[in-house]
């Protein structure tokens, strides 16, 4: 790079801004997509009695009672991944928000 782009000092400007609230949805609506293609491309296996008498294991209460259990603690697992992925992206806005209004301020000054 040249030497005069290098001195350059850094200043926020509403095209940067612009840029950076573009490439923030871009990535926003990517992670959102991919996400949700995922999800439907993912096979879901449901086991339920009529499966396991054909699988060959025995549809007794207590493979009736753990399978219901199984499936409680994976509905809550992934309860709280989507509870933490939608807190990370609360706390992600407002730090670029609290970023953003920093800059301005101290560009003000």
């Amino acid at each position: 790079m040249s030497q005069h782009l290098k001195n350059k000092s850094f200043h926020f400007s509403f095209s940067l801004l612009f840029r950076c609230l573009i490439f923030i949805l871009i990535v926003y609506f990517s992670i959102n997509y991919l996400s949700k293609n995922r999800n439907n491309s993912t096979i879901n296996l449901q086991l339920d009695t009529k499966n396991l008498n054909v699988l060959g294991v025995n549809a007794s209460p207590a493979i009736i009672n753990f399978q219901q259990n199984f499936d409680t603690y994976r509905q809550q697992a992934q309860d709280y991944l989507n509870q933490q992925l939608i807190n990370l992206k609360k706390e992600l806005v407002t730090q670029i928000y609290q970023d953003v209004l920093k800059s301005i301020e101290n560009a003000n000054k």
